[in-house]
Formats: C-alpha cells, structure tokens, sequence
C-alpha cells in the first residue's frame, strides 16, 4: 500500500477527524509524515484510541522514531515529548531546564523525577499510574483524566489537574 492510499485508508477509519487532520494526512509523503500528522492531531488520537493498536503496532518503529511508544519498557532523559501507550513501563527523567510534554495512556507506568529548573507536562488518560518526584525548582503539572492515578509524589511544585471528564473534550 502506497503512502497515499495509507493515507486515504487512516481517514476512512475515523471519519470524523477534523478536515486539518484529513488535509494532512493526505499531504503526507512518507511514513515519517504520517507520524507527524499523529502529532499534530494527538488529543483526537488519544480520545478516540485511533488507530487502533493492531495498526500501530506495524509501525511501532516509526513511532519510536518520533518518541511514540508502544507496549515498552524505556527509560528517557529530557525528552521534549513523549506519547505511552498501552502497558508502557517508563522511567522519565527531566533536569537542569529541559521541558518536556508527555502523554500517559493504556495502563502505561510513568515515573518521573524533577530536577533543577526542569518543566514537566503531562496527560494522564484512561488507567495510567504516575510516580513523580519534584525536587529543587522543577515543576510538574499534571492534567488527570478518567481512571488515571498518582500513586506516589514527593515535592512541592507538583499541580494536579483533576478533568473529571473520561478523555479530552473534543
């Protein structure tokens, strides 16, 4: 299957993407684009678990490529961003002045320390579970929707976000 018609079939499957997204992928020239589509459109994906794992899973390589992870367990330092999926075991660390985004879904276990001037955002979704440890002047936000928890958290400069809401309000 060429890239277009790969294209073409992404949008089939989710027909209410947004026509930025459609436009998007259709412009799209390699895999690598494709990715960058997920991206661009990743509060639609992650709300609507699209695609579907079975189809991730072809292109786990590429995804890794562009710090999308899928069933792993990995260990980042100062990652700009970084998406977890489905039953991702990672220990993130983020220090001096990195800032870095992070998306948590799937029943992923993220651990992350803080340090320094470090800024960390996170999307907790569906039953994911954080352990953050925030020391010196390091922040993290986090922004918790559906079942997903905070196990532990040591440090002050820690904000939870409680949504209330299952997934992203589209």
């Amino acid at each position: 299957m060429d890239i277009k018609e790969l294209a073409k079939w992404f949008i089939s499957g989710a027909p209410e993407m947004c026509g930025n997204g459609q436009s998007g992928l259709m412009n799209a020239l390699s895999i690598d684009d494709l990715v960058t589509e997920y991206w661009r459109g990743i509060d639609f994906c992650l709300a609507k678990d699209y695609p579907r794992l079975q189809v991730m899973k072809k292109f786990k390589k590429e995804l890794r490529t562009q710090h999308i992870y899928i069933g792993e367990e990995v260990k980042l330092e100062n990652e700009t961003k970084a998406a977890f999926l489905f039953n991702c075991k990672v220990d993130f660390t983020a220090n001096e002045y990195a800032v870095s985004r992070i998306y948590a879904k799937h029943n992923s276990l993220i651990s992350i320390r803080a340090s320094g001037h470090a800024f960390v955002m996170v999307d907790a979704l569906d039953s994911s579970i954080l352990d953050i440890e925030c020391i010196e002047e390091a922040k993290v936000i986090i922004n918790m929707y559906a079942r997903s928890s905070v196990r532990s958290s040591v440090g002050q400069n820690i904000k939870t976000v409680y949504k209330n809401l299952e997934t992203y309000d589209l």
